[in-house]
Order: C-alpha cells, then sequence, then structure tokens
C-alpha cells in the first residue's frame, strides 16, 4: 500500500470542492474567483518586479483657462 502524498490530498479535497458545486465547471471556476479576491490582499509576488499604484488623478484640480 502506497503512502497518500500531498497531490493526493489536493485532488480528494478539489474532488469534494468540485461536488459541493455540482461539478458544473461555472460554478468552480466563480468559487475560484470569489475565494481569489478575498485573499488577494495574502498573495507574495516573487517575480521580483515592483508593482507601483498608477496616480489618481481624481483629486487634480481641474483649470479653466478658457
Amino acid at each position: 500500500m502506497t503512502t497518500p502524498t500531498i497531490f493526493d490530498e489536493l485532488r480528494r479535497v478539489r474532488h469534494q470542492i468540485s461536488g459541493q458545486l455540482g461539478h458544473d465547471p461555472r460554478n468552480i471556476v466563480a468559487y475560484y474567483a470569489k475565494l481569489q479576491s478575498t485573499v488577494a490582499n495574502r498573495m507574495i509576488d516573487l517575480s521580483g518586479e515592483a508593482k507601483t499604484k498608477k496616480p489618481d488623478d481624481t483629486n487634480k484640480l481641474q483649470s479653466n483657462d478658457d
């Protein structure tokens, strides 16, 4: 008898989640998209590329030089 691996456990859990969602691909994608959005702030970028926010232009004063 072989010892279950972490991959076996991942497959088991994914299959269980899929079953709870009726094995419907649309439901599965929606579930994982929602899950990803809830944990996005806990993700770590290991690419080494600096991420910068774009400046917010909504606070700039508009000039009326007409």
